[in-house]
């Protein structure tokens, strides 16, 4: 337990103590050495406070008790719209972006989000400036502009962001599922608001918009509805006096958030079949049944019971049964919050095969076949082993990035008394058969809504949803299906899940010292003809968890279209066939990745070390000794299908970014040269291309955590002899391991562009290439991008309102480094290029007009992100995995580009942008990658002053590739 005051450097004075009231106590983790505590304003405002002695970047988040569910009837969207105001000026801070810019300065990051229930605003800062910035954040909950110019421009964004949503089926569904609600009830509204709720509509109707947000924000952002959290170095006193001195002015109305009364999905919208033609191919099936909400019931977590064991995964479960008929492919189910202490959902999806979409009745009757089951199988057992996990998990809690631990906290404080705060999720104690059969009970064949979703439904739907234009239908269930429901009995095929044998009951840490103050690098600890094994054993985190990485590298994985697919298609097969066994092993904290790469296959395996050999080996014999299901793999083949067809629904600027890969990068091949190569193989081919990718091999291995030299040197011998036993592996020759490699642009603009046939927003991407990766080079790009990607936020976004969708940011690939502008806009592509142009060339008097104390602000903002540590395990060993997997082994790379940065001279940078980005320079590489809208006046327009890409393998095969970024050399 953390107690208030324990360790603090400073004492509160008397007067200060008198301001607030302390909490006495709040629930942490064993591993956590932080200090916290709960204090409570004047003004009613609750705020949790944390002393973290060795954070390397502070944080505040704040959650106000009000979210698009208190929009007014005439104005959906406002509670997000006002959200999306307050980061535009205060009386205080009157500039536009002083809030995002004095962040940006000082190494940090924004962001705010408006639910149906709350509003939540967070950031993260380097640690010597949490206290103006918390100045700067605290007035947007005293005294906000809203100016008339910033609202009419902010609207635009607003428009922006629900347009980038509309051809998203997540969000069509979820907007489906309100607009078919109980009209009367709030649910039933707009959430996020666009031109035509927001402008249109009030201008016919006589509403001034900037009044009704004053008036939103003086009635609900009151500080008795506003939780507040504050993570920094300063002492618990410290930072009490830092939050009751720029809090305290927030205005308390003593506000009431009212419950919306009833459920939205009462009686009359029960017994529903919902029909929906989705944008992207996809079958699901979407259950759901009304229930009030069990957020306040942390302690028992009825819910979590009942979704434990409907959504389980392993032998004799729902899932096993529907994948063993052919009509499924996965499920997920689980409690959906609506209002703590309201209502809410309990919801079951499912991922239909072609032959499920006809045998849906016949799934629904299995899940209430499950029900059955589980309404006389309460046990007691299950319940202890879920809290066992839980009180585990919360034991050795990674973690998190401060800014993402501030707004959960923010969030949960807003539900949970202030001994919860922390542990609320995990504090599973009391066992309440009576409230998990409340729950069962609830799931009953009147109480569902059934939704499902195929393009094969076409001609079955006849309405058209408002919002997002999805179209679908809605009937009442057939009376023969609910009786056939009703009487569903019990299967003998579905059963409770076995103990879980992966839980583990090793805790020991190996590293027996005192905790590391500095990172230290991993080892090369061993090398074979096949393996070259890293190591590093944890001295720093110091949890019982650890990480196993391996890249097998094969000649046979990326030669062609097909073996690509052969290599996909392989993975998929083996994830398949251990889904039942590792799914134990993922409730227990123990999970594992599988993924093909263009040099052949990647896996990890991570979580707590003590069942970790025994996971690992069980699936590198699968892998190479894999029987692939004959019934299950036509399934397989057909989801891989539907992704490759659904990538020309992507996003314009996600395809852009693509197509940018497309045009740079040595060999890529696209959707289409997959799709020609995939549908014709079969189980037979894959299984007989396992043994060729696996006969001649090269393995990089990282083992980092609670592991010892010992167990790596062990683990890699395991793989070393399951590959020769089993595949008779070879090692590869040196020609053999390749990286793949970049193109050198021509100097000059290229231009390549593709058209949706889906979207009618444009995106562009502006790649500048730099050249390979140095350390000088890194210091100096690093620099370059902190000057220029706050102002390209400001002025392309905020100010201009391209696009929800801009930003700029380095790109680095295949050892190429460079900076790129994305924006995703209404705006015609040539236009989006003109004003990047723009900009640069505004960039260019700024950065030559900038003050040495302002270069060296950005300077120390650069050098604080580059020194910041990784938080956990698994960001650790991210770090050292990028580093084998380049073949460049630069460990100490932060430390070397802080120390080059702090040689950059204003003039160097000022060099370095007029040769890399200034429009008249004579090395500037430029890249513009247009995805252009359906309706695009430019669709038959060629650009002057571009060389136009109609073929990127012609364009690249003309152009010399940059060399590889390492020299990857065998073992001797």
């Amino acid at each position: 337990l953390a107690k208030p005051g324990q360790h603090t450097q400073r004492l509160l004075s008397a007067r200060a103590i008198h301001a607030m009231t302390l909490s006495p106590e709040v629930r942490k983790s064993a591993s956590d050495d932080r200090l916290y505590r709960v204090i409570r304003l004047p003004n009613q405002l609750r705020a949790l406070l944390i002393h973290d002695a060795k954070a390397d970047k502070a944080a505040a988040a704040l959650a106000v008790g009000v979210g698009s569910l208190q929009n007014p009837r005439s104005l959906p969207g406002l509670a997000h719209f006002l959200e999306h105001m307050l980061f535009l000026g205060t009386e205080k801070y009157p500039v536009e972006n002083e809030y995002s810019a004095f962040i940006s300065d000082h190494s940090g990051m924004t962001n705010a989000y408006t639910s149906d229930c709350e509003t939540v605003y967070y950031f993260d800062v380097a640690p010597e400036f949490l206290e103006p910035a918390v100045d700067r954040f605290a007035q947007f909950f005293i005294a906000p502009l809203f100016n008339q110019s910033c609202t009419s421009r902010e609207l635009n964004a607003v428009h922006s962001e629900h347009e980038k949503n509309i051809h998203h089926d997540s969000w069509r569904l979820s907007q489906l599922n309100k607009s078919t609600s109980d009209p009367s009830h709030p649910y039933n509204q707009f959430s996020t608001g666009n031109k035509e709720t927001l402008e249109t509509s009030p201008q016919e109707e006589g509403i001034d918009v900037r009044a009704e947000l004053l008036a939103f924000h003086a009635k609900y952002y009151s500080a008795n509805i506003m939780s507040l959290v504050v993570l920094g170095r300063e002492s618990l006193d410290e930072l009490s006096a830092m939050v009751n001195s720029k809090f305290s002015s927030v205005r308390n109305s003593d506000v009431v958030v009212p419950i919306p009364p009833g459920h939205p999905h009462g009686p009359a919208q029960a017994g529903k079949l919902l029909k929906v033609v989705p944008v992207k191919e996809v079958r699901a099936l979407h259950i759901s049944f009304a229930m009030k909400d069990h957020t306040l019931e942390f302690e028992s977590q009825p819910a979590h019971f009942v979704s434990h064991l409907i959504g389980h995964e392993g032998p004799g479960s729902l899932l096993s049964f529907l994948k063993s008929q052919g009509w499924a492919d996965a499920l997920s189910a689980g409690e959906y919050p609506g209002v703590a202490g309201g209502f809410g959902f309990f919801r079951i999806q499912v991922d239909l095969s072609v032959k499920g979409l006809n045998f849906v009745d016949d799934i629904i009757l299995a899940l209430f076949q499950y029900v059955e089951m589980i309404r006389d199988n309460v046990h007691e057992w299950i319940f202890t082993e879920c809290k066992l996990l839980e009180e585990m998990n919360f034991r050795f809690k990674d973690k998190d990035r401060p800014a993402n631990y501030c707004s959960s906290l923010a969030r949960s404080m807003r539900h949970y008394p202030d001994e919860h705060i922390i542990d609320a999720r995990y504090a599973l104690s009391k066992f309440r058969p009576d409230l998990i059969k409340e729950v069962i009970h609830m799931l009953y064949p009147e109480n569902i809504r059934v939704l499902i979703a195929s393009k094969t439904l076409e001609k079955d739907v006849d309405q058209v949803e408002k919002w997002y234009g999805t179209r679908y239908s809605e009937t009442s269930i057939q009376p023969e299906v609910m009786k056939k429901w009703k009487e569903c009995g019990t299967s003998k095929e579905l059963h409770l899940p076995a103990h879980n044998e992966f839980i583990p009951s090793d805790f020991g840490i190996k590293h027996t010292g005192p905790p590391a103050q500095e990172l230290a690098p991993p080892s090369l600890v061993n090398e074979t003809k096949l393996c070259k094994v890293w190591h590093k054993l944890d001295d720093y985190h110091l949890l019982p968890k650890a990480t196993v990485q391996l890249n097998i590298i094969s000649p046979y994985a990326y030669v062609r279209a097909r073996e690509c697919n052969l290599t996909r298609l392989f993975t998929e097969a083996l994830k398949e066939s251990l889904n039942e066994y590792a799914y134990a092993a993922d409730l227990a904290g123990l999970h594992y990745t599988c993924t093909n790469t263009s040099q052949g296959v990647e896996l990890a395996v991570y979580g707590y070390n003590d069942k970790l050999q025994k996971l690992l080996e069980c699936i590198l014999l699968r892998m190479v000794t894999l029987s692939i299901d004959r019934n299950r793999f036509p399934l397989l083949v057909d989801s891989y299908v539907r992704k490759l067809r659904n990538f020309e629904l992507n996003e314009p600027h996600q395809r852009a970014m693509y197509n940018l890969s497309l045009v740079v990068q040595e060999k890529l091949f696209v959707p289409e040269e997959k799709l020609a190569e995939v549908e014709d193989i079969t189980a037979e081919e894959v299984e007989a291309f396992a043994k060729q990718l696996f006969s001649r091999v090269h393995v990089d291995m990282l083992c980092f955590g609670n592991i010892t030299k010992e167990e790596a040197c062990s683990y890699s011998d395991m793989i070393t002899k399951i590959l020769e036993e089993h595949c008779k592996a070879k090692p590869l020759v040196s020609s053999e391991l390749r990286l793949m490699r970049e193109v050198q642009l021509p100097v000059g603009s290229s231009l390549f562009r593709d058209i949706s046939s889906v979207h009618t927003t444009s995106a562009i991407e502006n790649y500048f290439q730099f050249g390979p990766e140095s350390t000088a080079n890194a210091a100096r790009l690093l620099l370059l991008n902190q000057i220029l990607s706050e102002p390209a936020f400001n002025i392309l976004r905020t100010q201009e309102q391209l696009g929800y969708i801009v930003f700029c940011s380095i790109r680095r690939s295949c050892g190429v480094q460079g900076i790129h502008f994305v924006i995703q806009s209404d705006r015609e592509a040539s236009h989006l290029d003109d004003r990047v142009e723009a900009f640069l060339q505004a960039m260019e008097a700024s950065l030559e007009s900038m003050s040495e104390a302002d270069f060296a602000t950005h300077v120390n903002s650069v050098a604080s992100k580059l020194l910041e540590k990784p938080k956990n395990l698994r960001e650790e060993a991210r770090l050292m995995w990028s580093e084998i997997l380049s073949g460049c082994f630069e460990f100490k790379r932060a430390v070397e580009e802080e120390r080059a940065l702090r040689t950059v001279t204003k003039a160097d940078l000022l060099g370095f942008f007029r040769t890399y980005l200034k429009a008249d320079s004579g090395s500037r590489r430029k890249l513009s990658i247009r995805s252009l809208g359906k309706d695009s006046a430019e669709k038959e327009l060629m650009p002057a002053g571009f060389t136009f890409i109609r073929d990127p393998a012609f364009f690249k095969s003309s152009l010399a590739l940059y060399p590889e970024s390492r020299s990857l050399k065998l073992p001797q």
